[in-house]
């Protein structure tokens, strides 16, 4: 284990925008009961196991995704929402790209051990390999997004469980050690059809950010340019 708790504070940065804001009070509350409510514990640990390798098998059979996503955040001290929206772009298990269109010039871009986030003119570059938060976040983001969310549990030290509602698959990620920085909750709906992500809640101690992905386009080819700087 790399990791003993979900992305800390550095998640921010995957944020990009300044202005940017999470559900966790008010509107952020309503969204974590609506969840709870409608889903159902999917039984045994075999049938979640079950699941987790439907999940995964799906998936691997995806060499390339392009898929446009929302990013609504809410902010716990006072329930402001800012939205953002963009396309991402997974390839190869091991390449992906959020390039935003609002704000526009945001892009936080992973490319094997690689890890770069731009803002504007602004920009970061890390090593994975020899940052564990990077890491960390490296492995949430590629392993939901490419349907190893069991992987993301290992390697983030995370419980892991799974529910379904009438048309997903809800997988749940829950620090073990939860400090009140980073995450201490990540959901996600994989669509029961095909075993896409078309959701994903990230829940803080100050905030939430919802990713909806409601557009997914598979077999498609992806410039290799999309992943450098």
């Amino acid at each position: 284990m790399r990791h003993k708790h979900l992305i800390a504070a550095v998640l921010l940065v995957l944020c990009l925008s300044a202005v940017s804001i999470v559900p966790v009070s008010g509107a952020a509350l309503s969204i974590k009961e609506d969840v709870a409510e409608s889903t159902e514990p999917s039984g045994t640990a075999a049938a979640e196991a079950d699941i987790l390798d439907r999940i995964a098998e799906a998936n691997a059979a995806v060499a390339a995704l392009e898929a446009d996503f929302t990013r609504t955040r809410t902010a716990k001290s006072n329930s402001k929402v800012t939205e953002s929206s963009g396309v991402i772009y997974f390839s190869g298990k091991e390449k992906l790209a959020m390039i935003y269109s609002e704000p526009a010039k945001e892009r936080l871009v992973i490319n094997g051990k690689d890890f770069r986030i731009a803002k504007g003119v602004m920009s970061m570059k890390f090593d994975t390999s020899k940052n564990e938060r990077m890491y960390g976040l490296s492995s949430i983001l590629m392993n939901c997004i490419g349907g190893t969310p069991m992987t993301a549990a290992e390697e983030n030290n995370t419980s892991i469980s799974v529910s379904t509602t009438s048309d997903a698959y809800v997988v749940t990620l829950k620090a073990r050690e939860y400090s009140g920085k980073g995450y201490s909750r990540i959901i996600l709906d994989y669509r029961k059809s095909d075993c896409m992500l078309v959701r994903m809640q990230m829940d803080e101690d100050s905030r939430s950010t919802v990713y909806s992905i409601p557009s997914i386009r598979t077999g498609v080819t992806i410039n290799d340019s999309m992943f450098k700087d």
